[in-house]
């Protein structure tokens, strides 16, 4: 689904989503996003980082892309 889609379909259980292209490439670091409407803008979750990082900013590609879903 395109990423608005994927931000109206999240709930209480599901709150992030991602991209089926970065499960295929970036296995090891679980990439998530939370959207928020706060001065964090989204926030980046990923087991490679230490922590949440605020302000992610998505490639062209990521705004084009019709595999997003959403996750827990």
């Amino acid at each position: 689904m395109i990423i608005s889609d994927a931000i109206k379909a999240r709930h209480a259980d599901k709150q992030y989503i991602t991209r089926e292209a970065w499960r295929n490439t970036y296995r090891e670091a679980d990439i998530k996003v939370f959207p928020t409407d706060t001065p964090d803008c989204c926030v980046l979750i990923s087991l490679a980082a230490r922590g949440p990082c605020r302000g992610w900013q998505p490639t062209e590609e990521d705004l084009i892309a019709e595999d997003w879903f959403v996750t827990d």
